[in-house]
């Protein structure tokens, strides 16, 4: 039996001049990764760059509560979600540590910006409260930054 002939280099050049299109192949192309960002797709990274998943919206009650039990904290304060390029500021964990006890975000109505929102979002690396738009949360007021 005869061997087969395998294919070379020089084989695919052929075929794909060959071809009726313009000899151009579309690869599909994969989503960047942004650690602790969001890419083009909307999709949100962790500082390791692992995807996180959105896992529920919640009140500033629940904020706290998982800011206590060791969450990150991120946040946005123009209100697009991140989905206008903007990317999230992380908050330093020792910062997020001085967060008072019991203490807990407020929802305001800030001019040119939409009330704000809470996020939770997570992955198998741990929990993330994401703040969105009107939010005031002690150091955060106003549009300030919140110390890094």
């Amino acid at each position: 039996m005869p061997k087969k002939h395998k294919p070379t280099l020089a084989d695919f050049v052929r075929e794909l001049e060959a071809a009726p299109s313009s000899g151009r192949v579309d690869v599909p192309k994969e989503p960047a990764i942004r650690p602790s960002g969001f890419n083009e797709d909307g999709e949100l990274f962790d500082h390791d760059g692992m995807p996180l998943m959105l896992w529920q919206t919640t009140t500033p009650h629940g904020a706290a509560n998982f800011i206590a039990d060791g969450a990150l904290l991120a946040y946005e304060l123009c209100g697009c979600g991140g989905f206008a390029g903007c990317q999230p500021v992380w908050v330093a964990p020792d910062v997020v540590s001085r967060i008072k006890p019991g203490s807990k975000p407020n929802l305001v109505d800030r001019p040119n910006t939409p009330e704000g929102w809470i996020d939770v979002w997570g992955n198998t690396n741990g929990t993330v409260v994401f703040l969105h738009g009107g939010i005031e949360w002690g150091w955060l007021r106003n549009g300030g930054r919140i110390p890094e």
